[in-house]
């Protein structure tokens, strides 16, 4: 998940939990980090967890 990281990185964030066993991503990013990460073709989805 190199291009997912790099977009983190760039927001001064990163993963707060490893891959699951769906192969998702726990993250937790401001809404600039929500937008690049929505628009990576890596990205499958992204769902908001309050």
């Amino acid at each position: 998940m190199p291009v997912i990281d790099a977009i983190l990185r760039q927001q001064g964030r990163h993963r707060t939990h490893d891959v699951n066993a769906l192969g998702a991503i726990t993250v937790e990013t401001a809404a600039e980090g929500i937008r690049r990460l929505v628009e990576a073709p890596e990205v499958k989805a992204v769902f908001q967890l309050d």
